[in-house]
């Protein structure tokens, strides 16, 4: 099953959950955490490998009793250290994205699912009068997206066809200052478009890129690297992003500002090692 398929199929599969866990509530903010505690519970049981469709599943070994989680220590990956912490423990990828958006006209996220890092942006104080946009290449994680904004009718977002094999960027328009990310998205892409730096540097305004990727694979001499650039190879995941960024970088298209390196991993396997890459447009 291609990639594009997958993702189509699996958007589809949470608008269900999304349906099955919607008790009439208006609000926002009780539907996602009812969400995230749907997908502690259940997992969507496929993968690019096969093709299955993907259905929920529930999580081997869950235990719903929190007393117990207290006393349970769970090893995740922190800066490339194996590190026995509280299951409650979480990397705030959220926090920072909104911490990043403040003052920004324009928030713009690439391979948005169905919307949620942009939810989480708003919902956690983000610019009320920015324009929000969700580019994703599945229309059903656009229409899941579009649906939930509907609850927050003072959240200006709108959902774009989008693909990262051949980025068109004009949905963005005319900005003053706009903060680009990605999360947890491109890495699923086997191969971005060459150009895919070079479309983003020619947005209009100031223009700050942060991916936020499980990329440490393709770095070497990263945590990630040894250990995980041959399961990377295997699934069918991205081999050619960090190459294009660098290359971006000694192109002068765009100055790196942070560049933080298998920062955190829920779990033990290095394949799931997020980096964060911050770059702004010259």
């Amino acid at each position: 099953m291609d990639w594009e398929r997958y993702y189509d199929l699996a958007w589809r599969a949470r608008a269900e959950a999304f349906e099955q866990l919607d008790a009439g509530s208006p609000s926002l903010a009780r539907l996602l955490a009812l969400f995230d505690d749907h997908e502690r519970r259940f997992s969507l049981a496929a993968s690019l490998d096969n093709s299955d469709e993907p259905a929920y599943e529930p999580v081997k070994g869950f235990d719903p009793d929190p007393l117990a989680g207290l006393d349970r220590l769970d090893t995740k990956l922190i800066r490339g250290i194996p590190t026995p912490v509280s299951p409650y423990l979480r990397f705030d990828v959220s926090r920072l994205l909104a911490d990043l958006a403040r003052g920004r006209d324009c928030i713009v996220e690439l391979g948005s699912g169905y919307g949620r890092q942009l939810f989480e942006i708003w919902l956690q104080g983000g610019p009320s009068d920015a324009r929000y946009l969700g580019a994703e290449p599945s229309a059903a994680g656009r229409d899941l997206q579009r649906r939930l904004a509907e609850r927050e009718p003072g959240l200006t977002l709108s959902g774009h066809a989008f693909t990262f094999t051949d980025p068109d960027l004009s949905f963005v328009g005319e900005a003053k200052d706009s903060l680009v990310f990605t999360c947890w998205a491109a890495y699923a892409v086997p191969s971005v478009h060459p150009d895919f730096f070079k479309r983003l540097a020619a947005l209009p305004g100031a223009v700050t890129c942060v991916f936020i990727e499980p990329i440490g694979y393709q770095v070497p001499g990263s945590k990630a690297h040894v250990e995980a650039s041959d399961g990377a190879a295997r699934h069918g995941f991205n081999s050619n992003f960090y190459g294009l960024f660098q290359q971006a970088m000694a192109d002068g298209l765009m100055e790196p500002v942070n560049l933080s390196f298998d920062q955190y991993s829920q779990g033990p396997s290095r394949l799931q090692f997020i980096s964060v890459l911050a770059a702004v447009k010259t």
